[in-house]
Formats: structure tokens, C-alpha cells, sequence
């Protein structure tokens, strides 16, 4: 599965941690929301979604990561700033990437928690991720 974590509107609310770098960077205890992530979703690839201004240094701090470029296959797309600890939403949205199901987003209240995306060049905008943070109106038009 390819995973993509992402930013939200609402990582501004973590500043300053994250005026150098981005959300799913910090650390909660030894690991970082990255390290989490990675964990419980077992991604084969991982792209990476942030704001334009630390970019360039998110690209040089994971290296093996394809920043802010729309993959064009299948695609798990997951709050940068979700806790992906072994529970049941975290159950949830790996079953449903894993078994290749139809799109779908994971809400939290009004917030995106994650988003499976088939072949998501074709669901979503091309300039998706080239913006500022990724928001509910980029996955609107799923279910």
C-alpha cells in the first residue's frame, strides 16, 4: 500500500513545533507520528504531504520519501498529525486500504483522519498537493 501522510489547516495550531518542520515529525515520547504510522499501516511506499516553506527540508530529512507529489496508484492518505496507534480506527482503515475497497474518508468530528484514495491521480485534483495543506474540500467528492 502506498501511504501518503499529510497536513491539515489545523497544523498551525501547533506552532511553533512546527514552523520547521513538519506535523507527523514530532515526537511523542522516542517516536515520532511518522514512526507511528509507518508502524501500523506497513506502507511499500511512503509519499509526503507539508506545507511549501519546510518542503525542501522534509525532502532532505526522509530521503526515501517522495514529497509533495500526487502518487499515481492506489493511495492510504492519513492525518500527519493522527496517533496511528493499534486500535480500532486504526483497524478500520487498513482493512478497508488493504482489501483495495472502494474510496472512502475517515472523519474524527469534521476533521479528515484518513482517505483511501484508488488510483487517486484520477479522484483527486492535480494540484492537490502542491498547495498549502491538504483540507476536507480536497476529498469532498468521495464518499
Amino acid at each position: 500500500m502506498h501511504l501518503c501522510l499529510f497536513e491539515d489547516k489545523a497544523v498551525s495550531g501547533l506552532r511553533p513545533l512546527t514552523e520547521t518542520r513538519p506535523a507527523y515529525a514530532l515526537r511523542l515520547g522516542m517516536r515520532s507520528l511518522l514512526g507511528t504510522a509507518r508502524d501500523a499501516f506497513t506502507p511499500d511506499a511512503l509519499t509526503l504531504h507539508t506545507r511549501p516553506p519546510v518542503a525542501p527540508v522534509t525532502a532532505q530529512a526522509f530521503p526515501g520519501a517522495s514529497v509533495n507529489r500526487l502518487p499515481d496508484d492506489d493511495v492510504l492518505f492519513v492525518n500527519g498529525r493522527f496517533v496511528a496507534h493499534a486500535d480500532a480506527a486504526v483497524t478500520l482503515i487498513r482493512k478497508h486500504a488493504e482489501s483495495g475497497g472502494d474510496a472512502r474518508v475517515f472523519l474524527h468530528d469534521d476533521t479528515v483522519v484518513a482517505a483511501w484514495v484508488p488510483d487517486a491521480r484520477t479522484h483527486l485534483p492535480t494540484d492537490a498537493t502542491a498547495q498549502g495543506p491538504l483540507d476536507e474540500e480536497v476529498f469532498s467528492s468521495l464518499p
